[in-house]
């Protein structure tokens, strides 16, 4: 036997702030710099006490923001000043609350109602929950009139579609390529009219997300991606095969972003579908034999951070039961960025989502009145106005755990929540 030794000389091609390996690190025009922190989100940062199994941010008809977020049964949402858990209540006559565990998640869609001159948040939950319903701003939850049991939903062209359905009142009917829609302008309006449903029978697997991209649906299944649009009259929607090379079995990897729609397929490497149309695209071939070999999807998840302009990956290695590792992809250059959550295992990240980072100002106390002069009669308008006033500050990611607290990733910080980040960079 002859043993060949060959020095392989640095990778020279690689794109400008890429690297072989480093960790909490972000490069960012043209700067290298540490990864946000982890900030507890407010005083009431544990609203709910178990673990946060989806988010969303829904913006109300009057232009007011809130994040909303959900537990095993459970919902609560932040004003500007706090966290407040929602209460559930029947809506005309349909009691059917929330039962779902710590492992099954929540899918969130708006919609504008004019019943209530509002939009409304519509939740489906992996467990087949009867679809729930959150009018923004207010302090209850209740069940979707009329709507089916279903794990994904979303908002297109003023109907709600809901995907992998399951019939109303039955433990065992699952139709998992059913798309099922409502009445156009009538969130709970599901029959007759113009709702109704269509099962792509032809389809490899399970629905496993549905979402809206401009003018069409995306509709992921195992092992498959369709595509829905509007449909000549006197049909509705037409659904047709996309991509029957590659879907996607993990449906909280799937995020919309800029450039396209990317998501982790079943072979372990990230794929990117564009926007301007064609098939989807492998996106990972650098970091693929860490995925393969590091990565348990299951319960892995992802979040597009318009402050960043990345593409975020969240995932566990084997042992842990939620993710504590992440990948960042730089959307400008399609850079990866390996990231640890530092800290004890309270701090694995079971979810997270984008939205505005509300503050308020603060409120004017009698004793500050007191001291400028004022007495009661002269205080112009009423007390009410002095109170404090919720702001909008910049975007970034909400992240909840698996203990219910919810963090922000904070810019300010070198720290995840108290205990000190390592960084480090090969050149």
């Amino acid at each position: 036997w002859v043993l060949k030794i060959r020095w392989l000389s640095p990778i020279t091609d690689l794109v400008v702030g890429q690297t072989q390996r480093s960790r909490n690190y972000l490069m960012r025009d043209g700067a290298l710099e540490p990864r946000p922190g982890l900030s507890q989100s407010t005083q009431t940062s544990n609203p709910m006490g178990v673990a946060v199994t989806g988010g969303v941010e829904v913006v109300s008809s009057n232009g007011t923001y809130y994040p909303l977020i959900s537990g095993t049964t459970r919902f609560a949402y932040h004003d500007g000043l706090g966290w407040s858990v929602l209460s559930y209540v029947s809506a005309n006559g349909s009691s059917t609350p929330p039962s779902g565990t710590s492992r099954q998640y929540y899918d969130f869609t708006q919609i504008y109602h004019a019943p209530v001159d509002d939009n409304l948040a519509v939740m489906g939950c992996e467990s087949y929950e009867t679809l729930l319903c959150w009018r923004s701003g207010t302090t209850i939850f209740s069940t979707l009139t009329g709507a089916p049991r279903a794990k994904f939903v979303t908002a297109f062209d003023n109907f709600v579609l809901a995907f992998n359905v399951r019939d109303v009142g039955s433990a065992q009917s699952r139709y998992v390529q059913r798309v099922q829609w409502s009445e156009r302008g009538s969130a709970t309006t599901w029959t007759g009219g113009n709702t109704g449903f269509e099962d792509l029978l032809d389809a490899k697997g399970s629905g496993t997300k549905i979402l809206s991209q401009e003018q069409r649906i995306l509709l992921f299944f195992e092992d498959e991606i369709w595509q829905g649009v509007r449909a000549p009259f006197p049909n509705i929607f037409r659904f047709t095969p996309l991509d029957r090379s590659v879907g996607s079995p993990y449906s909280k990897t799937i995020v919309d972003t800029p450039v396209g729609t990317i998501f982790l397929g079943r072979d372990y490497m990230f794929y990117l579908l564009p926007t301007d149309g064609g098939k989807a695209q492998a996106i990972s071939r650098g970091i693929h034999r860490q995925l393969r070999n590091y990565v348990v999807p299951e319960r892995a998840w992802s979040v597009y951070d318009e402050f960043q302009n990345s593409y975020q990956f969240y995932y566990m290695p084997v042992g842990v039961p939620n993710p504590i590792l992440a990948f960042y992809l730089n959307l400008a250059d399609f850079s990866y960025a390996e990231q640890t959550i530092e800290g004890n295992s309270a701090r694995q990240l079971t979810f997270g989502f984008s939205a505005y980072q509300q503050t308020s100002t603060a409120g004017l106390t009698w004793d500050e009145a007191s001291a400028l002069g004022y007495i009661w009669d002269s205080i112009a308008g009423t007390w009410d106005a002095y109170a404090q006033i919720p702001t909008l500050g910049k975007r970034t990611v909400f992240a909840g755990s698996s203990t219910g607290t919810m963090y922000y990733f904070n810019s300010r910080t070198t720290r995840d929540d108290g205990d000190a980040i390592l960084c480090w960079w090969m050149s």
